[in-house]
């Protein structure tokens, strides 16, 4: 058999488009796994925080509780307050106990997910999030240059289009030339002769051809589609990260504020200025301050690592 000029040209580009599309689809792969151990990583880290949290929260209680107690028993206190700082303390109680079991979970999903991955006792704080503006700009930029995704629908469309054309010219089958030779009658009757050959072709072939066309068309499509996808994700993720470290700063504001009340609430207390209620009411207050600090510093650090990895600056290795 002898290809027609061109077709051997062609097989070479859609198996080198080929190559280029898995190669591209497995990193994507690796992409989306480290998207997954930062889900999971993070989860667990924002259920221990919170956790930490409410640990903190039912110490605190429970040193108002002996306090009042101590009162009580000094005649300086009611059997009221007793009741109230006690209602307290099993509702703090009750959300650590609950958080506790959150952060169990999460790190037995981790565990499970990443069983190769060492995993300390305790999950690590969470860190501060701190990003300038421009590195931010810098890295969606990247998320969209360094695409495995739009890499691999690139070559796949180049790869259909050369499996387009190749199929355009096989309407002219390729021709056959071979050498026949005979021996009959015991060597009486020799010969020696040349075989051409073409197959003729058909509108089999022509339907090949148009169906390899459309599957060009589509591949083009599914690129233009992964671009937008692509870029979709670039802004999602900037627009996330901005917004996510914006709300951790506004947070941590709040628990300064709640922070110099609860001092200011303790100290009247302390002088009989301040009801019971009033400083359990403060000590509730810091508390869901310190938790909704928590869950912000938590979401922008994901924000800001998953940005990361959409960029490939943070990658996972071997």
């Amino acid at each position: 058999a002898i290809r027609l000029p061109g077709k051997a040209r062609l097989d070479r580009e859609i198996g080198q488009y080929g190559i280029e599309a898995a190669e591209n689809l497995a990193e994507d792969v690796r992409h989306q796994a480290a998207l997954l151990l930062a889900g999971h990583w993070f989860d667990w880290l924002s259920a221990s925080a919170q956790a930490r949290v409410d640990a903190a929260a039912v110490a605190n209680y429970e040193k108002a509780l002996a306090a009042v107690t101590r009162r009580m028993q000094l005649r300086d206190a009611a059997q009221l307050d007793v009741d109230q700082a006690r209602a307290a303390l099993a509702g703090a109680r009750l959300a650590a106990e609950q958080s506790g079991g959150m952060a169990a979970l999460a790190r037995t999903r981790l565990a499970t997910h990443f069983p190769a991955l060492p995993l300390p006792a305790e999950a690590p704080d969470v860190p501060m999030p701190e990003m300038a503006e421009a590195n931010l700009a810098r890295l969606r930029d990247l998320v969209i240059s360094n695409s495995h995704e739009i890499a691999a629908a690139e070559a796949e469309a180049r790869r259909m289009a050369a499996v387009a054309d190749r199929a355009g010219k096989d309407r002219l089958a390729d021709p056959s030339v071979g050498l026949r030779v005979f021996s009959e009658r015991g060597g009486a009757e020799r010969g020696a002769g040349v075989v051409f050959s073409v197959p003729l072709g058909g509108s089999h072939r022509k339907a090949l051809a148009d169906e390899a066309g459309a599957g060009a068309s589509a591949a083009r499509a599914e690129e233009r589609l992964a671009r937008f996808t692509v870029q979709e994700t670039a802004d999602g993720d900037i627009t996330a990260a901005r917004y996510r470290l914006a709300a951790w700063h506004r947070a941590r504001e709040t628990v300064e504020a709640q922070m110099a009340a609860l001092v200011k609430l303790r100290r009247g207390h302390e002088l009989g200025e301040i009801d019971l209620a009033d400083l359990l009411l403060g000590e509730r207050m810091v508390h869901d301050a310190f938790r909704i600090e928590a869950e912000a510093r938590t979401e922008a650090m994901r924000a800001v690592t998953r940005l990361r990895i959409d960029s490939h600056e943070l990658w996972l290795a071997d």
